[in-house]
């Protein structure tokens, strides 16, 4: 998985990180409208697959690693009009917060 460094904006890093999250959105898309999808291979569409995953799960890695960039995060979401939804990005964030919530109560 492609692991972004956490935001310290003094360094420039944020537009580096929110650039990243752009990239996940345009794979994400790119694999969810392939037209030639069924024109393609077993294993080019697994690839795609794979792809589609890996992105997303970058993406949720960075949402959930930089709080601070949540509301640049979704401006650059909103700018890129992803074939995804916030709520597939937040989502698992949320319940991993929550299943470490009940099992440190």
């Amino acid at each position: 998985m492609t692991r972004f460094p956490t935001a310290r904006p003094e360094m420039g890093v944020a537009d580096d990180l929110i650039a990243g999250f752009k990239r996940c959105l345009d794979i994400v898309s790119g694999a969810r409208a392939s037209w030639d999808a069924y024109d393609r291979s077993a294993s080019a569409r697994a690839a795609g697959n794979r792809a589609e995953a890996e992105a997303l799960r970058s993406a949720r890695a960075i949402w959930s690693d930089n709080p601070a960039l949540h509301d640049d995060l979704r401006a650059a979401f909103t700018a890129a009009q992803p074939l995804a939804t916030m709520r597939e990005i937040e989502q698992p964030v949320l319940r991993q917060a929550a299943k470490q919530a009940e099992q440190s109560a």
